[in-house]
């Protein structure tokens, strides 16, 4: 089963990885994702994007995932650009989004992330309240 149709039709159960995701399933996880965020913006599924923070908090923090496959799908995220196009959250309409955004980020922990959070920072907070300020 692909990663599309299990955060599309229920909810991410972290315990259950090697049972949703055969080795080729995996292989496709990083693409998958960074493909899920275009269809998620257009149709707004009501489990997808709470997926994107269960999964990830999974990958990063639960340690249910092996080294091996962990590696490649860090490696692989990293590769195809995936924080940068997963950095459209932090400037959702949807302040559900944007605290997911920021929280997968903090679960991802890298320094390289940062720039996204900053920039979204600046962007969507600080600029706009020096506009309001008197």
């Amino acid at each position: 089963m692909g990663i599309s149709e299990i955060f599309s039709s229920e909810l991410y159960n972290a315990e259950k990885f090697y049972e949703y995701f055969s080795e080729e399933d995996i292989k496709n996880i990083p693409f998958d994702l960074y493909n899920l965020i275009d269809i998620e913006q257009k149709y707004e599924n009501q489990f997808t994007f709470q997926n994107f923070a269960a999964f990830f908090s999974d990958l990063y923090v639960s340690l249910n995932i092996n080294d091996k496959d962990f590696k490649y799908i860090d490696s692989k995220l990293e590769e195809i650009g995936f924080s940068q196009k997963f950095s459209e959250y932090l400037y959702s309409d949807f302040l559900i989004k944007k605290e997911g955004a920021i929280f997968v980020f903090a679960k991802m922990r890298k320094k390289s992330n940062c720039k996204y959070l900053e920039e979204a920072f600046i962007n969507e907070y600080y600029k706009k309240k020096s506009y309001i300020d008197f």
